[in-house]
């Protein structure tokens, strides 16, 4: 028994460091996203726009200087979407509430899901790992959602009590067989399992009737997880 809890603590450890890992990855790729190759399209949208005013009676290749920068504006809108779901922007700045909203709002465009996002109590101000680890979750959710649920609604809601913070995201899918967390394949979910049982929490994903799923995650409101408190 002591054996099989050093084991399970260990895999514990692995997995916080994990995802500890994985979240500089993508705040490294997020900002070269945004500060980096973002900004470099923005000078060659400026220059071709320079070029195409400059053409002057050669229409053609003032028009394909407009088409060039068109395109580029295109890429500029893929790639800012691409790097909001690795990292929302000022993701910091803001609460658990508006970053779910504002990533839901660009998965609706892409998924076509209807997609809810609900407070049911009032959250307290929780710390920036916290927060992301509950996003990261709904994220996940919502991806396994859109690859396999073939569902249509999706809702998101928190709730807080005096012990817990709580997030329940439920689809109106075909279902999920059970143990499906456990199954090879589902890496995200059964990491996010372990990120949230080391912290004292829990994973749980289960049908519902008629039809749809249910992902619950459930954090100890701990004073670490709180902002501003000692």
């Amino acid at each position: 028994m002591p054996q099989h809890r050093q084991h399970t603590g260990r895999i514990q450890q692995l997995a916080q460091r994990l995802e500890t890992v994985r979240e500089e990855e993508r705040k490294a790729i997020a900002r070269l996203l945004h500060d980096g190759i973002a900004q470099e399209l923005s000078v060659a949208i400026f220059r071709l726009s320079r070029m195409a005013a400059q053409s002057g009676h050669e229409l053609g290749i003032a028009q394909l200087c407009l088409d060039l920068r068109e395109a580029l504006r295109r890429c500029m809108a893929e790639l800012r979407k691409g790097a909001g779901g690795l990292r929302p922007p000022s993701f910091g700045l803001l609460t658990l509430p508006e970053a779910l909203k504002e990533h839901t709002r660009s998965f609706e465009e892409i998924s076509g899901l209807q997609i809810n996002v609900r407070e049911q109590s009032q959250l307290p101000t929780l710390d920036e790992d916290t927060r992301l680890l509950f996003f990261r979750a709904a994220q996940e959710a919502l991806t396994n959602v859109a690859r396999h649920a073939r569902g249509t609604e999706v809702s998101i809601s928190l709730d807080a009590s005096e012990d817990h913070i709580t997030m329940e995201v439920c689809d109106n899918g075909i279902g999920i067989p059970e143990g499906a967390v456990d199954k090879p394949g589902s890496f995200g979910l059964l990491g996010l399992r372990e990120r949230f049982a080391s912290l004292g929490g829990d994973l749980t994903l289960d049908g519902m009737a008629p039809s749809g799923t249910k992902l619950r995650v459930r954090l100890p409101l701990q004073r670490s997880a709180l902002e501003g408190r000692q």
